[in-house]
């Protein structure tokens, strides 16, 4: 938190929050888009350490007898390295992979892949985030959650915030 600049006082961020103590002391657990901050801060990944890590998850998945799985959220990089691996037979299951996003990874690589790689890889659909997960109790809720009376959830987006420009114009 030191390196990121975070103290008691840091605001949550819009669709996130950073959980504190009763004495408003921050804990160190940041909820959604609060991750955001920390994430700034933090060394990317090279695409070796993030393809090792996905031939061990493809692997253990395999061994449980998984044939598929789909990956919502991917970047850029995530999908240069499933094509790399598509192209290279390394993919022992069919993966369908969604970009996170308006689309840029679409952009960037050219056009939607279907049954690509002997029908081992697909992008060709966009994961657009609207609030933020259940077990985070970040999920954006009519009602409060049943054991935490004062949380409705985390929307990501307001009328003033808004992924991109003219997102939910009507005019």
């Amino acid at each position: 938190m030191k390196l990121a600049g975070i103290d008691n006082d840091t605001p949550d961020p819009v669709g996130g929050k950073i959980l504190r103590d009763d004495n408003g002391q921050a804990t160190g657990i940041f909820v959604d888009l609060a991750m955001d901050l920390i994430d700034r801060h933090l060394p990317k990944p090279e695409k070796s350490d993030y393809r090792q890590a996905l031939k061990s998850a493809v692997d253990a998945l395999v061994a449980e007898g998984m044939t598929g799985v789909h990956d919502a959220g991917i970047d850029l990089m995530n999908a240069e390295v499933y094509i790399s691996m598509a192209d290279n037979d390394e993919l022992d299951m069919r993966i369908y992979a969604m970009t996170g996003g308006a689309g840029d990874v679409l952009d960037a690589i050219g056009k939607p892949l279907h049954s690509y790689g002997n029908d081992r890889l697909e992008i060709a659909a966009v994961k657009l985030y609207a609030d933020g997960a259940l077990g985070s109790r970040g999920a954006a809720m009519i009602e409060p959650y049943s054991d935490d009376a004062e949380n409705r959830g985390l929307a990501f987006w307001t009328q003033d915030r808004k992924p991109w420009p003219g997102f939910l114009d009507t005019g």
